[in-house]
C-alpha cells in the first residue's frame, strides 16, 4: 500500500451507540461501585472494543480482586471499529459515569427530555491500540482523556480471560474449581450488609458445610452476624474467608440469580448474567481475622 493510499485511509477508532441505563450498568459492574456517593472500587476499567462485543477488565491489586466483562453486541444499539479489529481504552468508570450524567442531565434541562441513546466515540489510537481520549453526545458533546497504558493505575491482568473454561468455570492451575453454588442476589446482599455493620466488612468466612452454603463473620469483640442461604450446591464441602473485595462484588450485583465457584483454600469467582452480557469476578483468599 502506498502511502498516499495510507494517508487516505481513515483514522483507527471505536464508537459505541448505548442507552443511558445499559452505559451505567456496565460501568457499575466493571467498577464495582456501590452507590452514586463513593468512587468505584476499581480506579480504572480498561475496555477493549470489537464490532462483536465490549471486553471490559478491572483489578485492584490493593485487594486482590479482578473483575471481567463480556458484554455482546446485541447489549448496545450500535458498535463499530473503523479500520482495525479492536480499539483499547482505560477509564476511570466513576468519572466517565459522572460526565456522562452531566451530559444527561444538561440535555433535560435544555429540551426538557433525556436521550434516547449516547453516542460514544473512542479515538486518537496509539500504535499500541489504546484510544487518548472519546467524546460522548447526547445533544452536547464532552471531550475526555484517557490514560494510555503506560499511564494505568494498575496493570491489567488480561490472562483473567483464560481462567475460565468453555463450560464457564474457573480453572486454577488448569483443573476447574470443585463446587459450584447457585443462589440469589436478594438473600447474599443482606448477609453482606449486615457483616458490614458488625466489622466493616474485614472478613467474610464463606463454606459449604453438610451440603449448606453459609457465611459466617465474627468480630474482635465477640459479636457476629451468620447465615445459611437458599441455594443449590453441588460439589465437596469447602471453607475459606475472604475479605472486603466480597462485599463490594456482593453490593454491584443485579437483583436475580448468581454463581459461586471455589473449593479449599481457593479463589471465589462470582459470576451473574443479564441480557446479552456475563459478569466475573475472581477474589482472592485472605487468613480469616
Amino acid at each position: 500500500m502506498s502511502t498516499k493510499t495510507q494517508a487516505q485511509q481513515p483514522p483507527l477508532k471505536a464508537k459505541i451507540d448505548v442507552r443511558p441505563t445499559q452505559m451505567k450498568e456496565l460501568l457499575e459492574h466493571a467498577g464495582l461501585r456501590p452507590d452514586g456517593r463513593y468512587n468505584s472500587y476499581h480506579p480504572e476499567i480498561r475496555l477493549r472494543i470489537s464490532n462483536d462485543q465490549v471486553e471490559t477488565i478491572a483489578y485492584n491489586s490493593a485487594k486482590g480482586a479482578i473483575t471481567y466483562g463480556d458484554y455482546q453486541s446485541e447489549y448496545f444499539d450500535g458498535l463499530t471499529v473503523t479500520n482495525g479489529e479492536t480499539v483499547n481504552a482505560i477509564v476511570n468508570p466513576y468519572k466517565m459515569q459522572e460526565g456522562l450524567k452531566l451530559l444527561l442531565n444538561q440535555r433535560q434541562k435544555n429540551n426538557g427530555n433525556s436521550p434516547p441513546l449516547l453516542h460514544i466515540e473512542f479515538h486518537s489510537v496509539d500504535n499500541r491500540g489504546y484510544a487518548q481520549s472519546y467524546t460522548a453526545e447526547a445533544g452536547l458533546k464532552q471531550t475526555r482523556q484517557c490514560p494510555t497504558a503506560n499511564r494505568a493505575k494498575n496493570r491489567f491482568p488480561t490472562g483473567v480471560t483464560n481462567l475460565f473454561n468453555s463450560n464457564g468455570r474457573l480453572c486454577i492451575s488448569g483443573s476447574p474449581v470443585p463446587t459450584v453454588i447457585q443462589t440469589k442476589t436478594d438473600a447474599l446482599m443482606r448477609i453482606t450488609k449486615a457483616g458490614m455493620e458488625v466489622n466493616h466488612g474485614d472478613s467474610f468466612e464463606i463454606k459449604v458445610e453438610g451440603g449448606d452454603f453459609c457465611i459466617d463473620l465474627n468480630n474482635k469483640n465477640g459479636g457476629g452476624v451468620s447465615g445459611v442461604l437458599s441455594s443449590d450446591v453441588q460439589g465437596p464441602d469447602f471453607k475459606n474467608a475472604y475479605g472486603e473485595a466480597f462485599a463490594q462484588v456482593a453490593k454491584s450485583l443485579d437483583d436475580g440469580k448468581v454463581e459461586l465457584q471455589s473449593g479449599q483454600d481457593q479463589r471465589l469467582a462470582v459470576i451473574q448474567e443479564g441480557d446479552h452480557y456475563r459478569a466475573h469476578h475472581v477474589i482472592a483468599p485472605v487468613k480469616k481475622t
